[in-house]
């Protein structure tokens, strides 16, 4: 199943507000209070008023001012307050200006020189909106060194706490531009030092800084193409699994984001994250009322699930199947597609496991109406691997339990309708245990058989037999040839 990315960058605007990508492209807005260092502002008027000639005018005025004066005085502060008021801008901050200006290493300066917290905050306030432009823009921004002296300062215990939340939001900028930056980061000890804030400042530190520092976390355990080195970010597990215990949903759902992003991977991946014993509050958390927190719980409960049989135990073991039984009916397409994928991996375990799915009464006639009747066709194909893994991992009593459900069989038949060529095998598969064991009946008339010539399944695996695709044809024309082809035509004469 394809998993995809989370929370990317941050713009600091003026209100200070960012937004963070979801699983699936599906954005849900987040909100990061802003710093609380009060620095002189201009008038909006003197940056923001008038015609986009005078803003201009205004911005190489207040640049001037940059590159012209001490960094520790207060004129050098003033211009360099109206330059991130320009940086802060929704639309069109003029990020190119600022650094074709060469206002980038003077700013870079005040990160390496000890100059007046409120200076320093400012200027990492511009650094991080030029990071949160263009790939070239934070190309441009590391190539100063602005993110190696960010993390710096993160490292540092005496450093305030605003400027600190500040160097952590560019940070988180540069980490989720790019695999590449992200292993920069990695490789300049970013991830100890975000991890040592949270650890110190725990439940005390203000609110805005436990969230930023959480979501920079995450995006330094993120990505796929490649992944980060396991070995560079494990040491967040269980900072995170302590995380993901707070009380404010952002930074329970970044927590949850890094946790999965950390589970996304073999066994050993996955084990590290059970053995924190983040499990059972993972499991707990999806029942959380709150989307941002949910979906990245249910993705890490997902990934457990993909372990050994082992491993997929201990998530059981926790209850977690009664909560995704209420996802399996959540008005969210990616809830239910997600709640059907964790299923299937369930039932592609041993048999035990496969019964528990069975004893709990709502999943399978709720997969079967998935596939009956859902609109979404990610969601289907999903519930199609959860039934056709219990049917065709199932000995002859789970097979003929879940056939006797209603609508089983019809929906096995609709399967075959997806277009998406794996679920088409697993519908085939699955259909083909049900006639194997069908067959085996010591006693009475194959039903099931019966049944899937009466509802049309057996003309679709006739023309399946014809598909171009020989994974598809050749299922389809075993089935056919071993099952019903050997029913006599009711009514036929035969010699």
């Amino acid at each position: 199943m394809d998993t995809a990315k989370a929370p990317e960058e941050r713009v600091v605007t003026e209100t200070s507000t960012a937004t963070e990508g979801e699983a699936e492209a599906e954005a849900v807005p987040a909100e990061a209070d802003a710093a609380t260092t009060e620095a002189p502002t201009a008038p909006a008027d003197d940056v923001d008023g008038g015609d986009e000639g005078m803003v201009a005018e205004r911005l190489q005025t207040a640049i001037q001012g940059v590159l012209e004066n001490d960094i520790n005085g207060t004129d050098f502060l003033t211009h360099l307050s109206r330059v991130r008021r320009c940086l802060s801008r929704d639309r069109d901050p003029p990020i190119d200006a600022v650094l074709e200006s060469g206002a980038l290493p003077i700013m870079v300066r005040c990160l390496r020189e000890h100059v007046q917290a409120t200076t320093l905050f400012e200027a990492l306030w511009c650094i991080t909106n030029i990071a949160s432009g263009t790939h070239e823009h934070t190309i441009a921004v590391v190539e100063s060194g602005a993110a190696t002296e960010a993390v710096t300062i993160l490292a540092d215990p005496d450093a305030q706490p605003d400027v600190v939340e500040q160097a952590s939001w560019l940070v988180g900028n540069v980490a989720g531009d790019s695999a590449e930056l992200r292993d920069y980061l990695l490789q300049a000890g970013c991830l100890p030092a975000l991890l040592g804030i949270l650890e110190r400042v725990g439940r005390t530190a203000k609110l805005s800084l436990m969230r930023n520092c959480t979501w920079a976390v995450s995006n330094l355990c993120r990505g796929r193409q490649p992944p980060p080195d396991f070995d560079a970010v494990r040491v967040a597990i269980p900072v995170c699994a302590r995380l993901i215990f707070a009380t404010d949903d952002e930074v329970v759902g970044d927590a949850c984001w890094a946790l999965s992003y950390m589970s996304d991977g073999p066994n050993e991946q996955i084990q590290a994250v059970i053995d924190s014993g983040a499990t059972r509050r993972l499991a707990e958390l999806l029942l959380h009322t709150s989307r941002t927190v949910v979906t990245p719980a249910l993705r890490t409960v997902g990934n457990i699930a993909t372990g050994n049989d082992m491993q997929t135990q201990v998530l059981l073991n926790t209850g977690v199947l009664e909560h995704i039984s209420r996802l399996l009916s959540s008005t969210h397409d990616s809830h239910r597609k997600e709640s059907a994928w964790v299923i299937s991996n369930i039932t592609a375990g041993n048999q035990a496991q496969i019964e528990l799915v069975l004893a709990h009464d709502t999943i399978m006639p709720r997969l079967i109406e998935i596939l009956l009747v859902d609109l979404d066709t990610k969601v289907k194909k999903e519930a199609c691997w959860a039934l056709g893994n219990a049917i065709s991992g199932g000995n002859h009593a789970t097979v003929f339990r879940i056939c006797d459900l209603p609508g089983c069989l019809d929906a096995l038949s609709g399967a075959l309708d997806i277009e998406h060529e794996a679920s088409v095998q697993c519908a085939l598969d699955a259909i083909r245990a049900v006639l194997d064991v069908d067959a085996s009946r010591e006693t009475g008339e194959p039903i099931y058989t019966r049944a899937l010539e009466n509802n049309g399944c057996s003309d679709k695996i006739d023309d399946l037999c014809a598909n171009e695709k020989t994974s598809i044809s050749e299922r389809a024309s075993r089935i056919f040839e071993e099952h019903f082809t050997r029913i006599p035509v009711k009514g036929a004469v035969t010699a």
